[in-house]
């Protein structure tokens, strides 16, 4: 049985990235996709929030996930009309289940390829 706590992302920043950016466009979370992308403009201009963004993928749990984009809606929102209806919130989990996909990858090799085909 695997500890999903002590899964540890050894790939540098922009690996990490490449890999989110890959596997969230392949199984079509384009509302994640958008969230990191606007994440990444402002890491671009501000080496603070790069810092911080950096070490909430590398070596953060779910709670500095949600921190980190919080600038750019409330995770704990609520319940909004229309579809869908947490958006900022599916956001989130989408690059945070997709982080945990990209760290099982590492000790159970095919990981990232399952997620795509059950997508």
């Amino acid at each position: 049985m695997i500890n999903y706590q002590c899964l540890r992302n050894t790939l540098s920043f922009d690996e990490t990235i490449q890999q989110l950016t890959d596997v969230l466009t392949k199984t079509r979370r384009s509302s994640s996709l958008a969230l990191l992308e606007k994440a990444l403009a402002v890491a671009e201009v501000n080496p603070e929030y790069r810092d911080k963004l950096g070490d909430a993928l590398l070596k953060g749990s779910t709670r500095e996930c949600r921190d980190v984009f919080e600038r750019f809606g409330e995770y704990w929102q609520t319940y909004q009309e229309g579809f869908p209806p947490f958006p900022h919130r599916d956001a989130v989990n989408g690059i945070d289940s997709t982080m945990h996909v990209i760290k099982l990858e590492l000790v159970c090799p095919g990981a990232i390829q399952e997620a795509i085909e059950f997508s």
